[in-house]
């Protein structure tokens, strides 16, 4: 991690040379999303951004939660209409991007690639850490 320049905050970047376009961070949950693939059960998916937030929610919940939610960190470059594909029908999408104009657009990007009528998305306010409806 290192400070951005514009405004001291706090982000990551990957190391010299390499990118990390088409790679997401995924908990155990989310994995087993990808896995099963659109004929499984619906789901709560929390996408958020960056390794602190990923960190943050892929940690916050116990395995004998029965409302445990599938965890997918995002960065820049990496979401694509792939992951939506494999997203059970019905599931309930949380984008929980940075209150910025970078997360602004990375949430756009992310919303156009889910299908409306199959997943109900859901655009948390920043700082929100309640995803149940």
């Amino acid at each position: 991690m290192v400070p951005c320049l514009d405004n001291e905050t706090m982000k990551a970047y990957p190391p010299r040379g390499h990118r990390v376009g088409g790679l997401v961070m995924a908990d155990p949950p989310f994995r087993e999303v990808l896995s099963a693939g659109p004929g499984a059960s619906p789901v709560k998916v929390v996408i958020v951004e960056g390794e602190p937030d990923f960190l943050t929610w892929a940690t916050a919940w116990h395995a004998d939660d029965p409302g445990r939610h599938a965890v997918c960190g995002i960065f820049s470059g990496a979401w694509c209409s792939a992951f939506s594909a494999r997203l059970p029908p019905g599931s309930l999408v949380v984008v929980r991007t940075h209150a910025d104009r970078q997360g602004d657009a990375y949430a756009r990007a992310i919303v156009e690639t889910l299908d409306s009528a199959s997943f109900d998305v859901i655009r948390a306010p920043a700082g929100s850490t309640h995803v149940d409806r």
